[in-house]
């Protein structure tokens, strides 16, 4: 304990400074910016006090007293209970040279409480302003002195505030708490994509304040808009079986698409392959993602599908047109190859009035029926001749992944072939 100056041991007063005060010095870093740490070297010989009270001696927070509710023996931080403050209420950081006396009781009246830590699903922090940068390993002086691990594996981190360039990696990253070491506050996460340093902001929470449970976590091996995929899960999670996160949230925590939830219309539990309902706005990169609860209780996500299904056969009327100048070719009529979701053709008028008996025509239809596959043959009429009626229709069926009408000239000359198509969309 350091005595204040022109005080001898022989004084009269030492009896009544030995009864209040229990330490006294002077600052010798910055405490947080937040206004609840003092920051001390001299007390890392100290045993600890928590649950006394300091108060500060100088600057605009001279006078005020504050209980102690974390001091770590041999730490040279103390934090307090509730921010430092000035006459109008700001904050106030206790900086560097600062005088305070940390007291042998509550300060004015009875003693203090004892204030031990008491963990929160959600718990604010400040980096260590002496703590080395680094993307795995943050040393967060206010939430020591709980137990070993007790943030292991549940709880996680997200970067609030980049003290030296805000906006930037990697601030509102969240990456899951992997060790915790009480004595010291120092948190082992999984790798950031920049690092964290001195002074940054973060928070610390437990997975359910998420407002939908968090199913399941991993990192993305397939780079996609719409079926990105992690080849990792098979061997890690076996009974994930396909369809296992159907009507799920597939949520990446880092890089451009960041915090973009996608609804998941599948999963393939081989490879990993998440297919979504909506593409992410710009490729997610092979980065961290998390898989949330649907928000939607059992067998509404399936009563939304059927919705989805019979408002598509209710579509209206539509048309198109063009025409055709026969160069011997199969030429298209019409094709649709890559249809949104479920359609449905209705039929396509062909007018022959310009052909004449030299003309051999041959209309085809083919009808793609699996994602990716090739359009196959599904009828072909050949007409001769000059024909009676000159309109021709081709009835057309309802189609998912795509179709084509064609025509091509075989005998005869060039002619103009006008037509029409109905469909529902």
């Amino acid at each position: 304990m350091k005595t204040p100056s022109g005080l001898y041991i022989d004084d009269p007063a030492w009896p009544l400074l030995q009864a209040v005060i229990s330490y006294q010095d002077i600052t010798s870093a910055n405490g947080n910016a937040l206004g609840t740490t003092i920051v001390c070297a001299g007390l890392a010989t100290e045993p600890s006090y928590q649950g006394l009270a300091v108060k500060v001696l100088d600057g605009d927070a001279a006078g005020q007293v504050k209980p102690i509710s974390i001091h770590v023996a041999g730490a040279n931080t103390l934090t307090v209970a509730s921010p430092f403050t000035d006459n109008a209420g700001a904050v106030v950081q206790i900086v560097a040279s600062t005088r305070f006396v940390i007291l042998s009781a509550g300060g004015g009246g009875a003693p203090a409480p004892v204030l031990s830590p008491s963990i929160g699903l959600w718990m604010f922090g400040e980096c260590d302003a002496g703590m080395a940068a680094s993307t795995t390993v943050l040393t967060i002086p206010n939430l020591a002195g709980f137990p070993d691990d007790i943030f292991n594996d549940e709880f996680w981190i997200q970067v609030i505030h980049n003290f030296d360039v805000p906006s930037t990696a990697p601030e509102r990253e969240i990456k899951q708490v992997t060790n915790y070491v009480g004595a010291t506050g120092v948190f082992t996460t999984d790798a950031f994509s920049a690092n964290v340093e001195a002074n940054d902001l973060v928070c610390v929470f437990h997975e359910s304040v998420m407002s939908m449970e968090i199913l399941g976590f991993g990192t993305l091996t397939v780079n996609s808009l719409t079926v990105p995929a992690d080849g990792g899960r098979a061997a890690l999670y076996a009974w994930e079986n396909n369809g296992y996160f159907r009507g799920c949230l597939l949520q990446p925590t880092e890089g451009n698409c960041r915090f973009q939830p996608r609804p998941i219309l599948n999963y393939t539990s081989a490879t990993g392959v998440f297919t979504l309902a909506e593409p992410f706005s710009q490729l997610p990169g092979g980065v961290d993602y998390v898989i949330i609860g649907s928000a939607f209780p059992a067998g509404i996500q399936e009563n939304i599908d059927l919705i989805f299904d019979l408002v598509n056969a209710m579509l209206v009327t539509t048309e198109t047109g063009g025409s055709v100048l026969t160069d011997g070719n199969e030429q298209d009529i019409y094709i649709n190859d890559a249809p949104a979701g479920n359609f449905e053709p209705l039929v396509v008028f062909i007018d022959f009035s310009n052909q004449t008996a030299a003309e051999t025509v041959v209309i085809r239809t083919y009808y793609r029926i699996a994602p990716g596959g090739a359009l196959l043959l599904n009828d072909e009429l050949t007409y001769v001749g000059i024909q009676d009626p000159v309109l021709i229709n081709i009835d057309l069926k309802p189609n998912r992944y795509g179709l084509r009408v064609s025509i091509q000239r075989t005998a005869g000359g060039a002619f103009a072939y006008p037509w029409e198509v109905l469909y529902r969309a």
